[in-house]
Protein backbone atom coordinates (compact mmCIF):
# COMPACT_ATOMS: atom_id res chain seq x y z
CA UNK A 1 0.00 0.00 0.00
CA UNK A 2 1.60 3.48 -1.00
CA UNK A 3 0.44 6.54 0.45
CA UNK A 4 1.46 9.58 -0.76
CA UNK A 5 0.60 13.48 0.94
CA UNK A 6 1.96 16.97 0.84
CA UNK A 7 1.85 18.81 4.23
CA UNK A 8 3.97 22.11 5.88
CA UNK A 9 5.20 22.06 9.46
CA UNK A 10 1.56 23.44 10.85
CA UNK A 11 0.33 20.69 9.57
CA UNK A 12 2.44 17.47 11.63
CA UNK A 13 0.22 16.58 13.94
CA UNK A 14 -2.57 16.01 11.40
CA UNK A 15 -0.19 13.91 9.06
CA UNK A 16 1.47 11.48 11.79
CA UNK A 17 -2.20 10.34 12.45
CA UNK A 18 -2.62 9.33 9.00
CA UNK A 19 0.78 7.84 9.04
CA UNK A 20 0.48 6.02 12.08
CA UNK A 21 -3.14 4.99 11.44
CA UNK A 22 -0.95 3.01 7.77
CA UNK A 23 1.93 1.66 9.78
CA UNK A 24 1.80 -1.92 11.79
CA UNK A 25 2.86 -1.78 15.14
CA UNK A 26 5.92 -2.74 16.14
CA UNK A 27 7.28 -2.15 12.41
CA UNK A 28 10.45 -1.12 11.02
CA UNK A 29 10.19 2.05 9.47
CA UNK A 30 13.38 2.97 7.27
CA UNK A 31 13.28 7.11 7.37
CA UNK A 32 14.40 8.43 3.83
CA UNK A 33 15.57 12.02 2.63
CA UNK A 34 17.75 14.44 1.86
CA UNK A 35 19.67 16.45 5.00
CA UNK A 36 17.07 18.56 6.68
CA UNK A 37 13.90 17.28 5.18
CA UNK A 38 12.68 16.25 8.28
CA UNK A 39 12.90 12.71 9.32
CA UNK A 40 13.85 13.47 12.82
CA UNK A 41 10.67 15.91 13.13
CA UNK A 42 8.79 13.10 11.72
CA UNK A 43 9.77 10.98 14.23
CA UNK A 44 9.41 12.89 17.19
CA UNK A 45 5.52 13.27 16.10
CA UNK A 46 5.57 9.76 15.89
CA UNK A 47 6.66 8.72 18.90
CA UNK A 48 4.95 11.51 20.77
CA UNK A 49 1.76 10.20 19.18
CA UNK A 50 2.69 6.46 20.00
CA UNK A 51 2.50 7.25 23.72
CA UNK A 52 6.32 8.95 24.00
CA UNK A 53 6.62 11.19 27.18
CA UNK A 54 10.33 11.75 26.76
CA UNK A 55 11.62 14.34 25.13
CA UNK A 56 13.02 12.84 21.69
CA UNK A 57 16.31 13.78 20.65
CA UNK A 58 17.99 13.19 17.40
CA UNK A 59 20.45 10.55 18.05
CA UNK A 60 22.86 11.63 15.11
CA UNK A 61 26.46 10.84 17.48
CA UNK A 62 24.76 8.51 19.98
CA UNK A 63 23.92 6.44 16.96
CA UNK A 64 20.40 4.59 19.00
CA UNK A 65 18.01 6.41 21.55
CA UNK A 66 15.70 4.41 23.04
CA UNK A 67 12.56 5.55 24.33
CA UNK A 68 9.31 3.91 26.02
CA UNK A 69 5.92 4.42 26.63
CA UNK A 70 3.57 2.09 28.30
CA UNK A 71 3.39 -0.37 26.52
CA UNK A 72 6.22 -0.37 23.77
CA UNK A 73 10.23 0.14 23.26
CA UNK A 74 11.02 2.33 20.71
CA UNK A 75 14.77 2.57 19.07
CA UNK A 76 15.28 5.99 17.24
CA UNK A 77 18.92 5.10 14.86
CA UNK A 78 20.86 8.03 13.08
CA UNK A 79 22.65 5.53 10.59
CA UNK A 80 23.94 8.34 8.52
CA UNK A 81 27.72 8.52 10.30
CA UNK A 82 28.11 4.75 9.99
CA UNK A 83 31.18 3.98 7.56
CA UNK A 84 30.67 0.01 6.95
CA UNK A 85 28.55 -2.79 7.96
CA UNK A 86 30.95 -4.11 10.45
CA UNK A 87 31.39 -1.14 12.21
CA UNK A 88 27.25 -1.63 12.85
CA UNK A 89 27.55 -4.98 13.69
CA UNK A 90 30.23 -4.38 16.41
CA UNK A 91 27.68 -1.63 17.28
CA UNK A 92 25.31 -3.99 18.22
CA UNK A 93 22.88 -2.79 15.89
CA UNK A 94 21.50 -5.96 14.42
CA UNK A 95 20.38 -6.86 17.60
CA UNK A 96 18.11 -3.60 18.04
CA UNK A 97 17.22 -4.12 14.45
CA UNK A 98 15.93 -8.16 15.20
CA UNK A 99 14.34 -6.46 18.22
CA UNK A 100 10.50 -7.21 18.56
CA UNK A 101 10.02 -3.25 19.01
CA UNK A 102 9.22 -0.21 16.78
CA UNK A 103 12.43 0.80 14.83
CA UNK A 104 12.84 4.54 13.20
CA UNK A 105 15.46 4.18 11.08
CA UNK A 106 17.25 7.07 9.51
CA UNK A 107 20.04 7.02 6.63
CA UNK A 108 18.93 3.13 6.81
CA UNK A 109 20.59 2.61 3.36
CA UNK A 110 24.03 2.71 4.92
CA UNK A 111 23.35 -0.75 6.57
CA UNK A 112 21.21 -2.12 3.69
CA UNK A 113 22.50 -5.55 4.67
CA UNK A 114 21.03 -5.81 7.93
CA UNK A 115 17.47 -4.39 6.48
CA UNK A 116 14.57 -6.91 7.03
CA UNK A 117 12.48 -8.03 4.52
CA UNK A 118 9.47 -6.36 5.99
CA UNK A 119 9.91 -2.48 6.36
CA UNK A 120 7.51 0.32 6.02
CA UNK A 121 9.76 2.64 3.45
CA UNK A 122 8.47 6.77 4.27
CA UNK A 123 10.67 8.89 1.88
CA UNK A 124 10.71 12.84 2.64
CA UNK A 125 11.51 15.68 0.10
CA UNK A 126 12.10 19.06 0.62
CA UNK A 127 9.78 21.55 -1.31
CA UNK A 128 8.80 25.02 -1.65
CA UNK A 129 8.21 27.47 0.97
CA UNK A 130 9.01 24.72 3.93
CA UNK A 131 6.59 22.45 2.82
CA UNK A 132 7.30 18.28 2.24
CA UNK A 133 6.42 15.75 0.51
CA UNK A 134 5.74 12.17 2.51
CA UNK A 135 5.41 9.32 -0.08
CA UNK A 136 4.72 5.89 2.52
CA UNK A 137 5.40 2.19 0.56
CA UNK A 138 4.10 -0.61 2.89
CA UNK A 139 5.11 -4.33 2.22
Amino acid sequence: MNFEIEYGIDDISKIVKEVISRIPSKSFVFLKGQMGAGKTTLTKEILKQLGVKQTVTSPTFTFVNEYQSDSNIFYHIDCYRIKNIEEAISMGLSEVLESDSWRFVEWAENIAELLPENKVKIILENLELDNRRLTLFTN
